[in-house]
């Protein structure tokens, strides 16, 4: 029972139950982007002398969060590809709607799945225009889980651990729905594109987040909390500098918050003098330096720098990456490939000499030495290229570049 004069009140129970994407599709019909699963839940109004009352409890079932495969197409059996997804996301509202009707005061408001957790307080106003919000947020975050979910974009070799977290503010304007566009009236672009973004562009907000420690690859560090700003629809996160294998690491990323949801990172030094392990070597060294593919042992030092890297998580094979892998010197157990390369080079030692050859074949190899060098790489196209690499075995030389 709703009464509007002369203020709002309301009363009663309501139960509901929807498609989540036909509810997207009727308020952004243009998105390139959109949420999938089924909501049910409860809304309870209860009238008070200058306000309603609101409890809501609800749940998203089989939630996935989708991108089209082909951008702006309008075929009805168009394909989408899951960016995320969630088994269950359970959502709590208790607030009170202003005698006005337009402003809702939230006191409190919970999401959670099996990897997010998000408390906020704050209020919202209803029908300004644009609807204006202003909240208090903090943030409980499964790293365990989260690590897990991110694996099929930066790789199986990720581990997170602990939580630090700290409360965070959200403020802005929410976009209108674009159902509401004039007959006959073209989306813009940018327009048609707001809908697919994770966060509203007007929104704004400052955050810190971080962890006990990770393992990425190999690199291992300790405890690190981020700041960072969202504004224009993209998440700043401060530079930030933190030990790792004896050496340091350091990074500035920043997120774009629109398909295809970029991460870029600052132009410079990125590690510093990080021992090697064998598990980097397994990972992400080998495309780097295909040297490095399968070794047994690894002992050096290496340092890197990037001169541009973007990688879209919606799209891996997109990554664009540029840079420089300067080797500290480094001995490294060979692996498949290298003991292939020595093979052939011990071949042609034996042609051209046939002593030198003998001695070489008779050296007990076990260690590759790979001298103080620079290694410039680039990615793109899903391939790895490398300039020239320099590694040494007893009296052989080789260098090697391409993918």
């Amino acid at each position: 029972r709703l009464a509007s004069q002369p203020a709002f009140r309301g009363e009663g129970n309501v139960q509901f139950h929807g498609d989540v994407a036909r509810i997207w599709q009727h308020l952004h019909p243009t998105s390139d982007s959109r949420p999938t699963g089924q909501w049910r839940g409860q809304i309870q109004l209860s009238p008070a002398s200058d306000k309603t009352a609101i409890r809501s409890a609800s749940r998203i079932d089989g939630f996935q969060w989708q991108t089209r495969t082909v951008p702006n197409a309008t075929q009805r059996n168009d394909l989408y590809r899951t960016v995320w997804q969630e088994p269950a996301i359970l959502l709590e509202l208790t607030g009170d709607l202003l005698a006005d009707g337009n402003r809702l005061q939230i006191t409190n408001s919970q999401c959670q799945t099996d990897a997010v957790g998000v408390q906020a307080t704050g209020s919202v106003a209803l029908f300004d225009q644009p609807p204006r919000v202003s909240l208090q947020v903090a943030t409980q975050l499964n790293w365990d889980e989260l690590s897990r979910r991110l694996r099929p974009w930066l790789g199986p070799n990720i581990r997170i651990r602990g939580t630090i977290a700290k409360p965070y503010t959200l403020s802005g304007t929410l976009p209108e729905p674009t159902s509401s566009q004039a007959p006959g009236v073209r989306l813009t672009a940018s327009r048609r594109s707001e809908s697919s973004n994770l966060v509203p562009a007007a929104m704004e907000g400052t955050f810190g987040v971080g962890w006990q420690g990770f393992n990425v690859y190999g690199i291992q560090a300790g405890a690190v909390l981020l700041d960072a700003c969202l504004r224009l629809n993209w998440m700043a996160i401060q530079p930030f500098e933190v030990s790792a294998n004896q050496g340091r690491l350091r990074l500035a990323p920043q997120l774009d918050l629109s398909p295809p949801y970029w991460i870029r990172l600052a132009k410079g030094p990125v590690v510093e003098q990080v021992a090697i392990t064998p598990e980097m070597c397994h990972g992400w060294l080998k495309f780097i330096a295909p040297l490095f593919a399968d070794t047994t042992t690894a002992e050096g030092r290496f340092s890197l720098q990037v001169g541009r890297a973007e990688l879209p998580l919606a799209a891996p094979r997109a990554v664009h990456v540029g840079g420089a892998l300067r080797i500290h010197e480094a001995h490294l157990g060979p692996g498949p490939l290298a003991r292939e390369l020595l093979t052939v080079a011990r071949t042609i030692r034996l042609l051209v000499d046939p002593t030198r050859g003998r001695r070489a074949s008779e050296q007990d190899i076990r260690w590759i030495t790979l001298p103080e060098q620079t290694v410039a790489f680039r990615v793109e196209g899903g391939r790895v290229v490398h300039q020239k690499l320099t590694m040494q075995v007893a009296d052989i030389t080789i260098h090697t570049r391409g993918w």
